[in-house]
């Protein structure tokens, strides 16, 4: 290999390594996986929430559950200038635009785990909407 070549290849792993810019994948700030049974094992889908693009953190977006979905959790939240996980959660909600006080859950990460989530609320609907959001 040649010195130039070898200085090339250095300053490209250097960049790859460096902590000072990751981010969660692809500037990811929260993930929910979706499954198709009701104890989050057997993987369906998943949704992700960004830094910089929509649905941005804090943002209700619709969760456009697929049929057969039976179950939902955050599986990771990381930090906006850190590749390291942070605490995390999302509401969820039965109505869509985030609307309607009844049937709001949280989902947390990392406290005691991702936790598994019905993907029907107490009145029986699918989950239509939700937002998540990085905690400090």
């Amino acid at each position: 290999m040649k010195p130039a070549s070898i200085l090339a290849a250095g300053t490209l792993i250097a960049g790859i390594a460096s902590p000072a810019v990751a981010v969660g994948p692809q500037g990811q700030a929260v993930q929910i996986n979706t499954y198709t049974d009701s104890i989050c094992a057997k993987f369906g889908s998943n949704r992700m929430v960004y830094y910089g693009k929509s649905p941005k953190v804090g943002d209700c977006f619709d969760l456009n559950l697929a049929d057969g979905v039976l179950s939902l959790n955050a599986v990771g939240v990381w930090g906006k200038d850190t590749s390291a996980t942070k605490k995390g959660h999302c509401k969820v909600y039965s109505d869509f635009k985030c609307a309607g006080k009844q049937d709001i859950q949280r989902t947390y990460w990392p406290d005691g785990g991702p936790g598994c989530l019905n993907s029907r609320g107490p009145s029986g609907y699918l989950w239509k909407s939700a937002q998540c959001f990085v905690d400090n």
